[in-house]
C-alpha cells in the first residue's frame, strides 16, 4: 500500500511567533517522519493564528482541505478539541462525499471531561466526528479503551512523541538539583512551586526554566528558586541533563503527555509530576517518578522529601526504560502502517 498519497491537516508553526504549543511540535514532528519515509503527502496548515482575517480562518481552511482531499487516499485530520466541533464534521463529511478515508487524531487527554460538559448540539457535532471517521487515534490509552469499548478495532493510541537523544543525565547520583522547565504560567502550579521551596527552607533550591506567561522575571527570584530564562528547544535535553529531576506541579485540566515529561525520561531522570489528566499514564509513582496531588504546596515538599529517601539510581533508569514507549522511531512508523492498512479496508 505504500505509494498512496496522504492529506495531513493539523497546525503548523504560528507565523511570526517566538515559540509554538505541544500540538504543533507533534504535528511538525509527524510531517517530518514522513518526509524521512518518502511519504507522499500534501499539507493543510489548521493553525487558525495563520490566517487573516481569522473570523475566516475555518471556512478557508476546509476549502484548501476539500481541494486536496481530491487527489488524496486518505485524510489525516490532526486536530484540538474546537477542531473536532467545528471544523472536523465537515472534513469528514466531504470526505464521504468524494469517497476518501479520514483518520482522526486527538490532542490531549481530556475529551471526554469536555464531552461531558459540553450541551445537546456540541455532543452530536461530537459524535458525527467520532462515529463517522474511518480510524480514530488518541493521545492517551483512557481515551483509547473508553472509544474501542464503543468502536472496536477502529481507534488507536497515538502518544505524543520525541526523539531518543544522545545527552544523558549527569554522573555521580542524586545531588538534589530540581528543574521546572515549561511554560511559566500559574495553571503549571508556580504558585505552589515557589512555596513548597520556599517551606523547604536552606539548603533546597529549583532554577525556573521557561517563556514567561503573566509573570516578571521578579516576581520568580527567591533565596530558593531562580528564574533562569527560556531554553530554546535544541537545548531543552542538554539543560535536562544537568539536573537531578524535573518537577510540574500543574493543575492543567487540559493535560495529556505534557513533551517535558517524555524529554526528561529519554536523558534520564525521573519526574515529581500533579496526578491530572494523562499524567498517571506516564509516571509510575515510586518507580519512574512520584505523583502528587495538584494545588498543593506541601504535595511537592513531601515529594522532595521522598526522593531523598529513594533509590535515586533505579528511578533514574526506570524513567530512561520508561521512554522506549514514546519513541517516536517506533511510535510513528506503525501510525503510518495504520493508515495504509485504512486505506486497504
Amino acid at each position: 500500500m505504500k505509494g498512496k498519497h496522504i492529506l495531513n491537516i493539523g497546525p503548523r508553526f504560528t507565523k511570526g511567533a517566538a515559540r509554538s504549543g505541544g500540538i504543533v511540535v507533534l504535528f511538525e514532528n509527524w510531517l517530518t517522519f514522513c518526509e524521512t519515509q518518502s511519504v507522499t503527502a500534501a499539507v493543510v496548515d489548521n493553525n487558525k493564528k495563520n490566517y487573516a482575517p481569522r473570523v475566516l480562518a475555518p471556512l478557508i481552511i476546509l476549502c484548501k482541505s476539500v481541494a486536496s482531499m481530491r487527489r488524496a487516499d486518505v485524510v489525516f485530520f490532526n486536530g484540538t478539541y474546537n477542531d473536532y466541533l467545528y471544523l472536523a464534521p465537515f472534513v469528514i463529511l466531504f470526505g464521504k462525499l468524494l469517497r476518501r478515508k479520514v483518520v482522526m487524531r486527538k490532542f490531549a487527554g481530556n475529551f471526554l471531561d469536555k464531552y461531558q460538559q459540553a450541551g445537546w448540539l456540541h455532543r452530536k457535532m461530537l459524535d458525527f466526528t467520532v462515529n463517522h471517521a474511518d480510524f480514530c487515534f488518541w493521545e492517551t490509552q483512557v481515551l483509547t479503551k473508553h472509544y474501542n469499548s464503543l468502536k472496536p478495532d477502529r481507534n488507536a493510541w497515538f502518544p505524543n512523541v520525541r526523539s531518543r537523544t544522545s545527552s544523558l543525565r549527569h554522573k555521580g547520583g542524586y545531588q538534589g538539583r530540581y528543574i521546572f522547565l515549561s511554560g511559566v504560567q500559574e495553571q503549571k502550579g508556580i504558585e505552589y512551586l515557589k512555596e513548597a521551596f520556599t517551606m523547604l527552607g536552606e539548603g533546597y533550591h529549583i532554577d525556573i526554566f521557561g517563556p514567561l506567561y503573566g509573570y516578571t522575571e521578579q516576581q520568580l527570584q527567591g533565596a530558593n528558586y531562580a528564574y533562569l530564562g527560556p531554553v530554546d528547544y535544541a537545548d531543552v535535553y542538554r539543560k535536562l541533563a544537568e539536573y537531578d529531576v524535573l518537577v510540574l506541579p500543574t493543575y492543567w485540566t487540559a493535560e495529556g503527555y505534557p513533551g517535558i515529561i517524555l524529554e526528561a525520561f529519554s536523558v534520564g531522570i525521573p519526574v515529581i509530576a500533579s496526578r491530572i489528566g494523562g499524567i498517571p499514564e506516564l509516571i509510575a509513582d515510586g518507580h519512574n517518578g512520584l505523583l502528587i496531588a495538584p494545588q498543593s504546596a506541601a504535595a511537592i515538599v513531601e515529594a522532595v522529601r521522598v526522593m531523598e529517601r529513594a533509590d535515586y539510581e533505579k528511578m533514574a533508569n526506570e524513567a530512561y526504560k520508561s521512554f522506549d514507549a514514546y519513541d517516536e522511531t517506533l511510535v510513528n512508523p506503525r501510525v503510518l502502517d495504520t493508515l495504509y492498512a485504512v486505506c486497504a479496508s
